[in-house]
């Protein structure tokens, strides 16, 4: 019982931590006038999609490396390819990361010419947050 206790209070901080995170994003102008791309399909990412559009925050995409989720709505959102859609450099893209993959992402954007600190946002650190 105390263990599931215990996953409740670590996923509860960490979700109080990525809303406290993404309104510092829109509030700081992060997102302002950029091409926003939310980086893979999870739930975590409907999360974010979800807070973000109560923003008002717009997304132009979803880029997935799940073949089965392209070219399909998810969230009323089309998802794309990742490699397809990062071929197209565009410094105005802003690509949203929440996920325990997300070096293996940022590394696949970066791979594109996408700067790190101003194309990528890693919402939360899912890795060192949960610790697994």
């Amino acid at each position: 019982m105390e263990d599931t206790l215990n996953d409740y209070i670590r996923h509860d901080n960490a979700a109080k931590m990525m809303y406290r995170n993404l309104k510092d994003i829109v509030v700081n102008g992060k997102l302002k006038n950029k091409k926003v791309i939310m980086f893979g399909t999870s739930k975590i990412a409907g999360m974010i999609v979800y807070y973000l559009n109560k923003m008002n925050v717009h997304f132009d995409a979803i880029v997935d490396n799940d073949k089965k989720r392209w070219n399909h709505l998810v969230w009323g959102i089309e998802v794309h390819c990742p490699d397809e859609y990062l071929s197209d450099m565009d410094k105005d893209k802003v690509f949203l990361i929440a996920s325990s993959y997300q070096d293996e992402m940022i590394e696949q954007i970066e791979s594109y010419g996408y700067d790190k600190d101003t194309n990528i946002v890693k919402v939360i650190d899912l890795p060192a947050i949960m610790n697994d």
